[in-house]
């Protein structure tokens, strides 16, 4: 199995006496048997750090890997019996249609180990349940938002959140054209980045959701998503290779600073991103949550955590957990990223908001200023679909790709999503 371990990230185990007895285990030493913890965040090195300085009873390593879910496919079928089985695993897209074989039920944490499930943002929570017991537990999330210039605030009336219908409107209203009749100023175009085709599609009612092996959606709604991009670009900017030519004449530059010149209103970008840049460039920066009905998507990146089915270590794999998912420890992690000077490398709990109410809003904002007035409001935070373990590689070769072809007004491609997920297989399996 192609398993890199990131060896600057992994911390050494030091010897310590072990004599409690797991529930599902029988008793074990282990005195020299740490923790292993699997995950494709490179940041989870540092809270291990801060969680083995914080007590001698258990030590932990982490081991990288770039998709925790595919290793554990590899790793359910020819490494069953391993002794080098992981113990917690922590990463993006854990929940799939295999979560339930690999993964222990948590629901005992809340009744047994003193983890209040009314913490959580109950959408969250919910994504990690199968047949009604909890498998996984949520960590943290991230939402789209467009950002903008501070100067142009007057624009924009909606305080906290704008629709897609209320993008394409003030944007299309901030077009300039000079006498010659070139474009000097646009607002926003839909080709400028395929993951905002993406969201629409999504918002749209697209559907993606994992089926076997693959993944099922509404084609419908990706029909109707295709023509009202198309009609966005034909209406308010004249053609995709308009907005092309545009964007490479005057945004050649990083999105913030785009938006700072006045050639565009609107930026699209995650929260992750929004909230990794330098705290002087936010002074100039605003931002709106995207949304569709009052419901808020949340991001493909949301990162959950769950103990292994074969873990030998279940009980020091709990007391982790259940340290990691405590406000204190959150708010101990967000300080130490900001004394460590990492707040524009790392965003946040694991690069997201934290999956706790509790820390996200009261929190965050001690360390984040521009969310001030404008939190992650729990009801707007839509549900969490099941996706494949390989989805990120399936979005960016396959639909996002797809998206951009057909929503190309200077083209007239007939091809079907189905017909591009058929060509991608046949060309990787």
């Amino acid at each position: 199995m192609p398993v890199r371990k990131a060896t600057a990230f992994i911390l050494c185990a030091v010897s310590v006496a072990f004599t409690s007895c797991s529930r599902r285990n029988a008793p074990i030493e282990l005195s020299t048997v740490p923790i292993v913890i699997w995950t494709d965040k490179v940041e989870i090195a540092s809270y291990v750090e801060l969680f083995n300085a914080s007590q001698d009873k258990y030590k932990a390593v982490v081991e990288y890997h770039s998709n925790p879910c595919e290793s554990l496919d590899l790793y359910g079928t020819v490494n069953a019996d391993s002794s080098s089985n992981p113990d917690i695993v922590i990463g993006t897209a854990l929940k799939n249609s295999h979560t339930r074989s690999y993964f222990l039920p948590l629901d005992y944490l809340f009744t047994e180990r003193s983890l209040d499930e009314t913490r959580f943002y109950p959408s969250l929570l919910s994504a990690g349940k199968q047949d009604d017991k909890q498998y996984i537990l949520p960590l943290s999330f991230n939402m789209p938002a467009v950002m903008f210039s501070t100067k142009y605030e007057s624009l924009i009336e909606e305080n906290y959140m704008l629709s897609v219908d209320q993008i394409k409107e003030i944007a299309s209203s901030f077009n300039s054209v000079n006498s010659a009749g070139k474009i000097t100023a646009m607002g926003f175009a839909p080709s400028w980045d395929g993951e905002f085709l993406y969201l629409v599609s999504l918002l749209a009612g697209a559907s993606y959701r994992q089926e076997e092996t693959m993944f099922s959606w509404d084609n419908t709604q990706v029909n109707n998503a295709v023509e009202y991009l198309r009609d966005w670009t034909t209406t308010a900017n004249g053609s995709t290779t308009t907005e092309q030519e545009f964007s490479f004449k005057y945004l050649y530059t990083p999105k913030y600073k785009q938006i700072a010149t006045g050639r565009c209103l609107f930026s699209y970008i995650s929260s992750g991103d929004l909230f990794n840049l330098n705290g002087e460039i936010l002074q100039n920066i605003d931002f709106r949550w995207i949304h569709q009905n009052h419901k808020i998507p949340i991001a493909d990146s949301l990162v959950s955590l769950g103990i292994f089915k074969r873990s030998k270590n279940t009980d020091a794999a709990e007391s982790f957990i259940v340290w990691l998912l405590q406000e204190n420890t959150q708010k101990s992690l967000l300080e130490r990223t900001k004394k460590m000077n990492l707040n524009n490398a790392v965003f946040g709990i694991a690069g997201g908001f934290s999956a706790m109410k509790d820390v996200t809003e009261k929190d965050f904002p001690m360390y984040y200023q521009l969310l001030l007035g404008n939190l992650p409001v729990s009801e707007y935070l839509d549900s969490v679909t099941i996706l494949p373990p390989q989805w990120n590689t399936i979005k960016q070769k396959v639909i996002i790709p797809y998206l951009m072809e057909v929503t190309d007004t200077s083209k007239n491609s007939n091809e079907t999503l189905g017909e591009a997920l058929a060509n991608w297989k046949k060309q990787n399996y």
